[in-house]
């Protein structure tokens, strides 16, 4: 079985596809506290820089994803456990990881305009006079 390429995920994954991300027994059976570990993360942090407001990820605020992960790194080398904020480095890099990864599933997304392959996609869409309808958005057809 062969990876996933990311132009795939930003795309919207085929049936097929999605059958090769068993996200519950690869993700979330292996990872079960570490995922709860960064879903605090993220509250915590929204509490932080968004006060008062409902939980979102507000991407113009940092996008400093890699310089932010080498940072808590490097504090981790320096046997530092906690960041002055009070939030575990550990888990701290872990975000990072995961927002630097969904940056660049949306930096596709936004910078890469495809031809729809039907074939691909051919139990996911309808097309009628000329519109195409489906669990992805397409621009410029």
């Amino acid at each position: 079985m062969k990876a996933i390429p990311l132009e795939n995920f930003a795309k919207g994954l085929t049936s097929d596809e999605r059958k090769q991300c068993p996200v519950t027994s690869g993700v979330l059976g292996y990872f079960q506290e570490a995922i709860l570990a960064v879903a605090n993360h993220s509250l915590v942090a929204n509490n932080k820089h968004n006060p008062d407001s409902e939980l979102h990820w507000d991407k113009s605020k940092s996008a400093d994803e890699l310089d932010s992960l080498v940072r808590h790194i490097i504090d981790l080398k320096n046997g530092h456990d906690y960041d002055d904020n009070g939030l575990h480095v550990e888990v701290a890099i872990a975000w990072r990881g995961l927002a630097n990864l969904q940056r660049k599933i949306d930096s596709i997304k936004t910078t890469d305009t495809f031809q729809l392959d039907p074939a691909r996609y051919e139990n996911q869409i309808h097309i009628e006079k000329d519109v195409v309808y489906g669990k992805f958005h397409i621009n410029n057809l």
